[in-house]
């Protein structure tokens, strides 16, 4: 994670503890625990069934009606593009 990101992004496990390990942005600041929060709000909407509008900071998904079903749906592409049924 070289770069410092304002807003809450869909990433690995592995990825928010590299951040929070290595603690590339120092210890005065907050972007060291930043990607453990994103990482702990994706995945309350992905396994826990949280709406997207519920849980701060705001993941990269959205809920659209698909066929008459609410589907989850990334609103912003840092992954290749992916759509989960509840």
């Amino acid at each position: 994670m070289s770069s410092s990101p304002a807003s809450c992004r869909w990433l690995s496990l592995k990825e928010a503890l590299t951040a929070f390990v290595l603690n590339e942005y120092g210890h005065q600041g907050q972007m060291h625990i930043k990607p453990l929060h994103w990482y702990t709000a994706c995945r309350l909407i992905i396994e826990g069934g949280f709406h997207p509008d519920d849980v701060t900071p705001h993941p990269p998904f959205a809920i659209q009606q698909r066929r008459g079903q609410p589907t989850l749906v990334i609103t912003r592409p840092w992954r290749p593009a992916a759509s989960v049924r509840f």
